[in-house]
């Protein structure tokens, strides 16, 4: 039993003698600097790459720099760490007395500002926030709250179908029935919130069959159908 706990002493002795940490990466930061990052990341050259706690470091940066989304830390032998973080996208705003919030894919208000600074996001239709804080989730009131977890996860099916860029209005007006612009050519109707996934497939390769002078409405309200209904 000594011999056992000796070695896993010496062990323990060998680790802190090697693999010292001579460089941290910071990769995925577009808002905050890479030194802004190590300024809270608690890990300094030097350190183990070995010992260090991974956990807390990730919690302070999401703590500290409240537009990171996910960090994730990578260890890369011999003595490199990799600190790679995804910030919030700037995303969408609702409009409350002429006060402009803008939202990430999770609904979190992260600034505000004036009709300047929301152009270029896309614009929250049908919904009535109640007392929109910056730091906080967007609230819509225990009746409508249906409408923000909807809204949530059609931000997160455009970003990870990289189509946001191109949809510049949201109207969650009826829930059955969530609709948005897409191009300023087409308007897409989701219907109900189920099976996304599924959905937002479909509407890619409708929009593949399209041509850029196609207009009209993509419905695909029924899951598993998806039709094309040209403006008349």
């Amino acid at each position: 039993m000594i011999i056992y706990v000796l070695a896993i002493a010496a062990a323990v002795v060998g680790i802190g003698s090697f693999f010292k940490i001579s460089d941290i990466q910071v990769t995925g930061n577009v808002i905050y600097s890479s030194q802004e990052i190590l300024d809270v990341a608690e890990i300094a050259p030097g350190d183990n790459l070995f010992l260090i706690n991974k956990r807390s470091i990730e919690e302070s940066i999401l703590e500290q720099r409240g537009f990171v989304d996910t960090v994730t830390i990578y260890r890369h032998l011999p003595d490199i760490v990799e600190i790679n973080i995804r910030e919030s996208q700037l995303l969408a705003y609702v409009e409350l007395e002429g006060a402009y919030f803008i939202m990430n894919r999770k609904c979190e208000i992260l600034s505000k500002t004036d009709a300047a600074g929301a152009a270029g996001h896309i614009e929250i239709a049908g919904v009535q926030p109640l007392s929109p804080r910056v730091g906080e989730l967007l609230a819509l009131g225990a009746a409508e709250s249906a409408k923000e977890d909807y809204l949530a996860d059609v931000m997160e099916m455009m970003l990870q179908k990289d189509i946001y860029k191109y949809v510049s209005r949201i109207d969650v007006s009826n829930i059955s029935s969530l609709k948005f612009d897409y191009k300023g050519t087409l308007v897409v109707d989701l219907g109900k919130n189920e099976e996304l996934a599924r959905k937002f497939d479909m509407l890619e390769s409708i929009i593949a069959d399209l041509s850029e002078n196609d207009r009209g409405t993509i419905s695909l309200a029924k899951v598993g159908e998806g039709h094309f209904i040209p403006e008349q």
